[in-house]
């Protein structure tokens, strides 16, 4: 059996982190309660310090995911290719910076809760998408703006 190297407590100097499996309970964004009944902490038995693994980080980030009904990489690279746009040209749509995208496909960072039911949207009712690709509300109001001009001249006829 293959030793498990203990680990000195960061917070208290003085003990070690244990093993132990407990419960665990955060908040995420928007206020969504996330437990999980049993994961693997490491605790130091002396000052209450808690360390979370990878393991443990990773079955909290897929409960993170799934409670706040985060998009996954897949989803996110699906809207992109229905469209027919290199990540570039998705971001550029949708108002985003430069890198903001490919942060979200690479998953260094997530789209929030609202920026996803805004994207569902766009790829259910694909012409919402392109109305938003080619600017329409620009065009209306060009188009707003030059009957105003007619509307002016007729009156002043």
């Amino acid at each position: 059996m293959k030793a498990v190297e203990r680990i000195s407590c960061a917070a208290c100097e003085n003990g070690h982190y244990d093993e132990v499996y407990a419960r665990y309970e955060a908040t995420a964004a928007d206020d969504v309660q996330i437990v999980l009944p049993r994961v693997r902490l490491l605790r130091c038995p002396d000052c209450g310090d808690e360390l979370i693994p990878p393991d443990t980080q990773a079955q909290v980030d897929r409960a993170v995911a799934e409670q706040t009904e985060q998009l996954t990489q897949r989803e996110l690279e699906e809207i992109a290719e229905r469209f027919g746009l290199d990540q570039t040209q998705t971001a550029e749509v949708l108002g985003l910076g430069n890198k903001t995208f490919h942060r979200w496909l690479k998953g260094t960072q997530y789209p929030s809760r609202s920026m996803g039911y805004y994207l569902r949207v766009l790829a259910k009712f694909p012409e919402a998408f392109e109305w938003l690709k080619e600017r329409r509300w620009r065009k209306r109001s060009r188009i707003a703006g030059s009957d105003a001009v007619k509307l002016a001249a007729i009156r002043r006829s």
